[in-house]
């Protein structure tokens, strides 16, 4: 125990500083925590037997980000993104595995298997690193930022087939034994989490969600997550999968965006256990041994991948998208640890096969926040129209619409205003009964906690033209304005208040202050002189 207990605290202590520094030069935190599990698995000669328990908590993390995932899958994105997704993704996806695959088996004589589920592994990128840096500096909404986004959204969904297929590589039933099996218990748990979705997830959370508990509400999250994670693993098949399906079932519930925000502390501690037990699977000894050939996997990948997506896209949009497209998407991503992982627990690729290609994806995604954000410099210098083909965007208010925090009486009469004047907006509240409210007066509407930064990030606060807080009490209104300023500087701030000596006078952050007393004694006298003079003209 002492020894465990030693380990834990110096993988924290590792993980935090590594961290710390990378974050000031932009890296993602899974580098980080590969780095800080490469060093502890060094120091203290750590064997597999040893990390079981470390392996069987971090599948967790796998299993929430899934559940994550599963809740931004909802009809509208595939609506919207159609043929991003389904026709380019699936090309993308189907192309560079076949011809990764097609590399492992025929130049380095990998069994078939092993060379589909690398080809496969390959294929993925890193949707945390891209859409970060995409959303950071607002290109998502350029052509070439839908592709992206739309190739990545299919990846994430590709992943739960992969997860399957390393199933049926490592069982020894006949195929047709193994394909039938899988559809009765693909057919039983989709009824089972669907027949739960739709009659008992939604009064469950309702319930619970009166009580007006944050606590108990985190605890019934989790407990769904976990319970469609089980109820997966008991037909077959793997944690992901259950998680995913249980975060889809919950992706057209009110409570989406709550429990996203909610949940992200849980699953990124969990997954910064999973991509530390990735780390402790690298040898520094082959790493300083082999260096150059990692180096040269990186490469090849890279180009290769670049070159095949680009050729693809050449079909379906300009020079300038296509090539962009291809370098934001050239490196290879978290989920390909996930999938090497499960194939080497399952027997199908080994620890050395593995080692040289998990340092080459670790250095492809400590390239990516580099390339990316120079993603214009390299493009200019292969394609020279690219600067005429660039779609404008503005620094500020890039979305244009108004974000309303509170749905209060205040909150509700100032979306009426702005949807009279045809203006953009969402509003924002946690009270369970505003849902309905909001649907009857056709209000853009978010249900969660607006002080939680994930629900400001939900409504787009960074890209918006205003934020508009309708709270009652000023304290709850400046930790909002802290809150929307440290995500949006520049965003312009506009609050209520009924007190002459509030402290929100004071702060500049603020762009209007509107005194509700004050305001509604104007105008009730304005109203009381026109009724007036309208009055006596009249009888004149």
């Amino acid at each position: 125990m002492d020894a465990i207990l030693q380990i834990l605290l110096i993988t924290a202590l590792l993980s935090i500083v590594i961290n710390t520094i990378l974050k000031r030069y932009d890296f993602p935190p899974i580098i980080g925590y590969i780095i800080a599990g490469a060093f502890i698995s060094y120091l203290f000669s750590l064997r597999e037997t040893s990390l079981q328990t470390l392996y069987d908590v971090s599948e967790f993390g796998i299993a929430f980000l899934m559940f994550t995932i599963g809740l931004g899958f909802s009809i509208n994105n595939f609506k919207e993104l159609r043929k991003e997704v389904f026709v380019l993704g699936t090309l993308q996806v189907v192309l560079s595995s076949l011809f990764f695959a097609a590399i492992a088996f025929y130049l380095f004589a990998l069994p078939l298997t092993t060379a589909i589920i690398i080809g496969c592994a390959l294929a993925l990128s890193s949707t945390a690193i891209v859409l970060k840096i995409l959303n950071e500096t607002r290109e998502l909404k350029q052509e070439y930022g839908r592709i992206v986004l739309g190739i990545l959204l299919f990846q994430d969904l590709a992943v739960i087939p992969i997860i399957l297929m390393i199933s049926f590589f490592t069982t020894e039933l006949a195929l047709e034994t193994m394909l039938a099996n899988t559809l009765l218990s693909a057919l039983l748990l989709l009824t089972i989490l669907f027949f739960a979705g739709k009659y008992l997830i939604t009064p469950f959370l309702t319930f619970v969600f009166d009580a007006d508990s944050h606590e108990l509400f985190i605890g019934s999250v989790l407990l769904i997550a976990v319970a469609a994670s089980y109820t997966a693993y008991h037909f077959g098949f793997s944690y992901s999968l259950g998680a995913f399906i249980g975060g889809m079932l919950l992706a057209e519930t009110p409570f989406k965006y709550q429990v996203d925000a909610d949940l992200i502390p849980f699953r990124d501690l969990l997954l910064g256990v999973f991509f530390v037990t990735v780390g402790m699977q690298i040898s520094v000894e082959f790493l300083a041994s082999h260096v150059l050939l990692i180096l040269a996997i990186m490469a090849a990948v890279m180009v290769l991948k670049t070159a095949i997506i680009f050729t693809m896209l050449m079909v379906f949009t300009t020079a300038s998208s296509a090539l962009k497209s291809a370098i934001a998407l050239s490196q290879v991503g978290e989920f390909s640890f996930v999938v090497l992982e499960l194939s080497r627990i399952g027997g199908i690729t080994t620890k050395e096969i593995n080692q040289p290609l998990i340092i080459a994806v670790v250095f492809s995604m400590i390239l990516t926040p580099f390339i990316v954000k120079n993603l214009q410099v390299i493009v200019k210098r292969f394609v020279r129209t690219a600067s005429h083909r660039q779609e404008p965007f503005s620094s500020a208010g890039a979305s244009g619409h108004i974000v309303v925090l509170g749905y209060g009486s205040l909150g509700r009469q100032v979306c009426k205003t702005l949807r009279s004047q045809g203006l953009l907006y969402i509003a924002v509240d946690s009270k369970l009964a505003y849902v309905e409210k909001s649907r009857k007066n056709g209000d853009p509407f978010i249900l969660g906690n607006a002080h939680q930064q994930q629900i400001l990030f939900d409504a787009d606060v960074q890209n918006a033209m205003a934020v508009i807080i309708t709270l009652e009490k000023d304290e709850e209104t400046a930790l909002l304005v802290e809150s929307v300023f440290h995500l949006a500087p520049g965003v312009s701030i506009v609050v209520s208040g009924r007190n002459d000596d509030s402290t929100l006078l004071r702060d500049r952050r603020i762009r209007s202050f509107v005194h509700e007393h004050r305001d509604a004694a104007r105008s009730m006298v304005t109203q009381a002189v026109t009724c007036s003079i309208n009055q006596n003209i009249t009888l004149g």
